[in-house]
C-alpha cells in the first residue's frame, strides 16, 4: 500500500501541477515494487516506480518540470531519506 500510494499521490500533484500550468494530462500509468529489508528489523529499504507519462505530448522542458512536482508529492515528503526510491519514467 505504501508503494502504490506513493505512484498514486505523485500522479495527483502532477495532475494539479497541469490543471494550475494549461497542460493536458491524458496519460498515466505506474508499476511499482516494494523491497523489504533482509535484515532486521524488517522495514521497507526500497521502493522501484516506474511510471508511463507517454502521449502527453509535453516538450521535454513540462515533461520535467511536471516530473519534478510528483517527485516532490507529500508521500514523498514523509518517507523522506528512511527509503530509498528508484524512478524509470517512460516519456514521449
Amino acid at each position: 500500500l505504501v508503494a502504490t500510494s506513493y505512484a498514486s499521490c505523485m500522479f495527483t500533484i502532477m495532475g494539479i501541477y497541469c490543471q494550475n500550468h494549461g497542460h493536458e494530462f491524458k496519460h498515466g500509468e505506474a508499476n511499482v515494487t516494494k523491497i523489504m529489508s533482509a535484515t532486521p528489523p524488517r522495514r521497507i529499504e526500497k521502493i522501484v516506480i516506474e511510471m508511463d507519462i507517454t502521449g502527453n505530448n509535453w516538450d521535454e522542458t513540462t515533461t520535467q518540470k511536471v516530473i519534478a512536482a510528483g517527485k516532490a508529492c507529500p508521500v514523498a515528503r514523509t518517507l523522506g531519506d528512511d527509503v530509498a526510491v528508484e524512478f524509470d519514467f517512460k516519456v514521449g
